[in-house]
């Protein structure tokens, strides 16, 4: 379904463990990604706006265990997930020289899930977005997912995942069946950060909605908004982790890494504007047709020197973008146009270095979009 933006996941998870006896804000060993030395591995992780240890419940959300998700074509209005069931884990640690050691793999697996969000949302609070804008959330640990079909096992279709849902505003966690890499995508920051950031585009792109705001647009318009959703949240997990291929510590992707530089060639183009795939060609869906965008705004970065002044920009343009939401509702998205808005939140200097890279990555969609000019550039 549409909207589901999730990324694949690795983990073998069991059932939530036992207690401790403390809680409050602690220090919990954990896998991912150590701020200190830029690898992956365990570490030890300060937990700074932790509430409750046992139950991973804190000011980024909660985790939640034992849910049943129900897929819906009522839900918001459209097509989603509906939740039955649900509880808090409750995780079993051990304390040694004040550091909270997990004694099973989903305390540790739920632990490193959670301060890898958590770190998202400090990220992006840094960025600009208030405390109080980033509400708490819940994350589903190995939720049952049920499609058309109650009581009958889905994991084939939904596994390997880790992703936001917009129309629950919530995590989801899905342990994996094939994929094995050295980081599974759940305790992968930049995949986390990258989730985060579809969270933080539902909040400003759309004031918060849970319903598709594309669902009745034309499919040129959803691939193009899509596209660029997917772009941005790679901008993002770039800019937190600095790293452009940020998905590679998981599995090797090069259609994601955004230091590659990416020209759209003639059948880019019409897939772009048409929706289609001229037959014999590979269908690139809005993740690959976002690369293309992600790494001309990382390439950006690399020019002006600071890639958090353009992912603050990439902010900026979101929230632009939900005022003329709210203000005059729309029934098409055009990425042209993206771009000349995203311009008006760039210096002249910045604006001088983004004129260029549109010129020589984007000639043919301008060529062949005449209805939409680049007013951005001269």
């Amino acid at each position: 379904m549409r909207k589901l933006r999730l990324l694949p996941l690795v983990a073998a998870l069991a059932l939530p463990g036992c207690q401790t006896e403390e809680s409050g804000p602690v220090t919990i060993r954990i896998f991912n990604r150590n701020p200190a030395t830029g690898e992956y591995g365990e570490f030890d992780a300060s937990f700074s706006t932790l509430a409750d240890a046992h139950t991973l419940r804190g000011a980024l959300g909660a985790v939640k265990t034992h849910a049943t998700w129900l897929l819906s074509d009522n839900v918001q209005g459209s097509a989603g997930f509906l939740v039955e069931g649900s509880e808090a884990p409750l995780c079993a640690y051990h304390v040694r020289d004040g550091v909270w050691i997990p004694e099973d793999f989903d305390t540790a697996a739920m632990a490193s899930t959670y301060w890898g969000l958590e770190q998202s949302r400090s990220f992006f609070i840094r960025l600009g977005l208030g405390e109080a804008e980033l509400t708490p959330m819940d994350i589903h640990f190995n939720p049952r997912v049920e499609l058309a079909f109650p009581n009958i096992p889905t994991f084939w279709l939904f596994t390997d995942n880790a992703g936001y849902v917009p129309t629950l505003d919530a995590f989801q966690i899905i342990p994996h069946v094939y994929y094995k890499p050295e980081v599974p995508f759940f305790m992968n920051q930049g995949v986390l950060a990258h989730e985060y950031g579809h969270r933080v585009f539902a909040l400003l792109a759309e004031n918060g909605s849970r319903k598709a705001v594309d669902t009745e647009w034309s499919e040129p318009s959803q691939l193009q908004y899509d596209a660029l959703n997917e772009a941005l949240s790679d901008v993002f997990a770039g800019t937190m982790t600095g790293k452009p291929d940020f998905i590679a510590d998981s599995v090797p992707l090069e259609g994601r890494d955004m230091s590659v530089v990416r020209v759209m060639g003639d059948a880019d183009v019409r897939k772009l504007i048409t929706a289609t795939t001229p037959e014999g060609e590979a269908d690139l869906g809005p993740h690959g047709m976002g690369a293309f965008i992600a790494a001309a705004l990382w390439q950006l970065g690399e020019n002006v020197g600071d890639h958090e002044r353009v992912a603050r920009a990439v902010i900026e343009t979101e929230r632009t973008m939900g005022a003329q939401l709210a203000a005059a509702p729309t029934s098409q998205f055009n990425l042209v146009e993206w771009f000349n808005l995203f311009s008006t939140h760039l210096s002249s200097s910045e604006q001088a270095a983004f004129c260029p890279l549109l010129k020589e990555r984007f000639s043919l969609l301008f060529e062949a979009d005449s209805a939409h000019p680049l007013t951005a550039c001269p």
